[in-house]
């Protein structure tokens, strides 16, 4: 319900790809939790690509409401997981492999390492949950 309000009423239909289209800032990145993880969600290309996935064709409309999704208030928004269908895990940037390596150097980086790895195995992950945009 919250989606089509914005999208009808604020957004007018509007999608990731027409900002890029326009060729001016701001470059806007939304937040939301990866209810599975109770990790932070962003909607830019390099988080939806380890799922496989264009951010171009999401509605802001789409990516507001999951970011404004309060629990018990709300229910999750929930987006399919392609994770493996695209080959990304043959060809994931070298940082992932590289921060797998920095547990004790830079816990922060293996996590996200970690999380980014989970959205490859689509069989225990079929679905992504997202909430507000609160983490912890």
């Amino acid at each position: 319900m919250a989606t089509n309000f914005y999208d009808e009423e604020i957004f007018k239909g509007a999608k990731y790809a027409d900002l890029v289209n326009r060729k001016t800032k701001p470059y806007l990145m939304i937040n939301a939790t990866d209810m599975s993880l109770g990790s932070r969600f962003t909607f830019e290309q390099a988080q939806f690509d380890p799922i496989c996935a264009d951010l171009g064709g999401v509605g802001l409309a789409r990516a507001v409401a999951a970011s404004s999704n309060f629990p018990v208030a709300f229910p999750p928004m929930t987006m399919d997981n392609n994770g493996g269908s695209c080959g990304y895990n043959e060809q994931q940037p070298g940082w992932i492999a590289e921060a797998e390596k920095d547990l004790l150097i830079n816990p922060s980086r293996y996590k996200n390492a970690v999380l980014f790895k989970t959205y490859q195995d689509v069989n225990k992950r079929p679905f992504i949950h997202l909430l507000d945009g609160g983490h912890r």
